[in-house]
């Protein structure tokens, strides 16, 4: 099987499908460009700015001013860590969790609900499944949070 990129232009998937269960976090203006093996998002500002969506918090924030700010950032290895937990997608292939293009590194027990941060929580996934699942469950946390 040939290793997947760790970001894929958002324009290889069916980003209304797969986006559906976020439309109370991501704004109709926002554009998706790319996402990660993680199952997290980049997305372009209406302004030229661009802005991530988390799978392990469900936060959307600013990742950079502007594309070349953004080009210069993902050629860090700590950024991209820090940025997308990227360092997980190292581990997980090394034990053997590499998935294909329409599926994403999940956690079995998302760290949203307790669950660890260890390479035994981790699974590939459909990518359809997972934005669905941590949708509908980061919608409901932060409803239930007030956030």
């Amino acid at each position: 099987m040939a290793e997947r990129a760790f970001l894929i232009s958002a324009s290889e998937y069916d980003t209304k499908a797969l986006l559906w269960a976020w439309q109370w976090r991501v704004p109709p203006s926002f554009t998706p460009l790319f996402v990660s093996v993680m199952g997290d998002w980049v997305f372009g500002a209406p302004d030229g700015s661009l802005y991530a969506l988390s799978m392990l918090d469900g936060d959307l924030f600013r990742i950079a001013q502007n594309a070349a700010e953004y080009h210069a950032a993902k050629e860090n290895e700590r950024w991209l860590d820090q940025t997308f937990a990227a360092g997980w997608s190292v581990i997980a292939r090394a034990h053997g969790l590499v998935p294909g293009k329409d599926e994403c590194l999940a956690w079995i027990s998302p760290p949203a609900l307790g669950g660890p941060f260890e390479v035994s929580n981790l699974r590939v996934s459909s990518m359809l499944v997972w934005q669905t699942l941590m949708g509908q469950l980061h919608e409901a946390l932060t409803a239930r949070d007030g956030r």
